[in-house]
């Protein structure tokens, strides 16, 4: 199990940012090239991810399909199960190696498509968050500590796409998102009290945040 802390930051903040992780005690150096990272979010009809992220369940299940690069609509990618207990995270992870959407393809027809290419375990699982909500994209950078045991990364370029108003991807109609980058530190669990400290003079208040969330709360 991992443990994670994410806040959002002005990005007037992201060169002082930049300066801090350079120069930390900790080593931090690049730990890979930037990329474009895109994601199509599931959820129940009643929207229970969403809620349990609101209400801060403790025991609680994000789903999302992953891709990267500029491709605007899904590509060959990867399926994850993103679970949380109080304060630690897991990833289930199934790796999809042939593109599941086709040009013109309705959502029905992306998640039949997605549905074949995944194991009897992983189908389960997603029939249990049937419906697509939201789109969402941004650029990504990467940064790990000297030892390796502290990862970092900085998103910004944020953009975010209703799903739920339309039975064909929605890549046009952004929701109205406030200017905001995202920082990230992750860490295994053993690891958790040298990244609080490494956070000791971090120049960005740490303040709970997430994507999903934040999307959905905007939608017109």
């Amino acid at each position: 199990m991992r443990f994670e802390i994410k806040s959002s930051y002005p990005p007037y903040f992201d060169s002082q940012l930049l300066a801090w992780i350079k120069s930390h005690t900790m080593g931090f150096r690049t730990a890979f090239p930037p990329r474009r990272v895109n994601n199509v979010y599931f959820d129940t009809l009643d929207l229970r991810a969403l809620d349990d992220n609101i209400a801060g369940i403790s025991q609680r299940c994000k789903v999302r399909y992953r891709w990267y690069g500029h491709n605007e609509l899904p590509d060959q990618g990867t399926l994850e199960f993103k679970n949380k207990h109080t304060t630690l995270g897991w990833k289930d992870n199934f790796r999809v190696d042939a593109s599941p959407y086709v040009a013109g393809d309705t959502w029905r027809a992306f998640q039949r498509k997605l549905r074949r290419a995944l194991p009897p375990e992983a189908r389960v699982m997603l029939d249990e968050h049937g419906e697509v909500t939201l789109i969402n994209r941004y650029d990504r950078r990467y940064f790990e500590s000297h030892d390796r045991k502290l990862r970092i990364t900085l998103d910004s370029n944020q953009s975010m796409y209703d799903q739920m108003r339309s039975p064909r991807p929605n890549i046009t109609r952004r929701i109205n998102l406030p200017d905001v980058n995202i920082l990230e530190l992750k860490c295994e669990d053993l690891d958790r009290r040298a990244l609080v400290r490494a956070l000791a003079d971090c120049p960005v208040r740490i303040a709970r945040f997430s994507k999903y969330s934040a999307g959905s709360a905007l939608r017109d």
